[in-house]
């Protein structure tokens, strides 16, 4: 895992999101996200879990933000965290 491979799955979450909402809704909606993975706050089992979404997690993940756009960092972050620990 490198941080190519998960740049690429926080894109392809984004597109995901972009399927059910406009671009300008979809990077609201994933910033959250991408703000801990960029900020190195997410610890590596976090970033596995992350990286080894099949492309149903990946949707479930992208429908979560767009969900929780714009409320808490950390209650978007620990949504997406319980999901991942499934």
């Amino acid at each position: 895992m490198n941080y190519i491979t998960i740049e690429n799955k926080l894109h392809e979450i984004l597109l995901r999101a972009c399927h059910y909402s406009d671009l300008k809704e979809a990077e609201r909606a994933v910033d959250p996200l991408a703000w801990y993975v960029g900020t190195d706050r997410a610890p590596l089992g976090f970033l596995r879990a992350l990286c080894n979404a099949n492309s149903r997690q990946v949707t479930t993940i992208a429908k979560r933000l767009l969900k929780l756009a714009g409320g808490d960092y950390s209650a978007i972050i620990a949504s997406v965290a319980a999901y991942l620990q499934k």
